[in-house]
């Protein structure tokens, strides 16, 4: 069982592929913090703040020594338990996959500098008889500072509350791992009450990338490491993935990835 928050002052366990079931909460205060996320680097600054979702898109974390952030590592179960009511928090979220930086005002930064302060220091104090209920309320305070810097930079109301309500359905389908058993457009149309046409124009428009994009991306990104593991025999993944066989899971490898499964084991790539 993943433990709810996790608290650190560097990006030791992003870059180590740690942090996977997370979302990761970032807040850098001098130099320059550099996340491959999605095919792209993000660079964040000195008094800027970041939020990555889907943590497993993350292949690379990297720092300059002058650097100086706090990284607060959540679980999505207690995001939400410790999210308030607002449909801004579907809307928010969706836009992050295309934009996870926020560049912040001085106010703006020294609320969040203060919450993740907060965060860190009651973490340490878990004999609290309300510890649970303390720890969503300093959590909560993080996310509505948040949600606050991130409507003044994002224009949120561009996104239909239909269409993020939708989308959102669609990544907790995907994040909770259903791409391993189907990579079809269809499968999650029909989960969503909706045809797969109408499903992937909502997600090109509120998140900027098809249906089957995401799909395939989730899947990828879990398959690459285990490709590179080789531990893990070429079959046992073809079947955690619900491959009829392994010459289609070879094909499906080499178009997503443009090498056969044996090509990323022998190369590292």
């Amino acid at each position: 069982m993943l433990q709810e928050i996790i608290f650190d002052n560097n990006l030791l366990r992003l870059s180590a592929d740690k942090a996977s079931g997370y979302l990761a909460h970032i807040i850098c205060r001098r130099g320059t913090c550099t996340i491959h996320f999605n095919d792209k680097d993000y660079i964040i600054k000195g008094g800027e703040a970041a939020i990555f979702r889907a943590t497993h898109l993350i292949s690379k974390a990297e720092a300059t020594p002058d650097t100086e952030v706090k990284v607060v590592y959540i679980t999505p179960a207690f995001i939400e338990q410790s999210t308030p009511e607002s449909n801004y928090g579907i809307r928010g979220s969706l836009l992050l996959f295309n934009n996870p930086i926020m560049q912040l005002n001085k106010l703006e930064f020294k609320h969040l500098w203060d919450d993740f302060c907060d965060i860190e220091e009651r973490l340490t104090e878990s004999h609290h008889q309300y510890y649970k209920g303390v720890m969503i309320n300093k959590v909560q305070m993080m996310i509505l500072d948040f949600f606050d810097c991130h409507i003044r930079i994002s224009s949120a109301e561009g996104v239909k509350n239909n269409d993020a309500l939708l989308i959102y359905r669609f990544h907790q389908m995907l994040e909770r791992g259903d791409y391993r058993h189907n990579r079809r457009v269809d499968h999650y149309a029909s989960e969503l009450c909706v045809v797969p046409k109408y499903l992937t124009e909502v997600s090109k428009r509120v998140c900027g990338f098809s249906a089957s994009y995401w799909i395939n991306r989730y899947a990828v990104m879990e398959i690459i490491p285990m490709l590179r593991d080789k531990n893990i025999p070429l079959t046992e993944i073809a079947d955690r993935f619900n491959f009829s066989s392994l010459a289609n899971f070879s094909r499906y490898v080499q178009r997503h990835l443009g090498m056969s499964p044996s090509e990323i084991r022998t190369s590292g790539a």
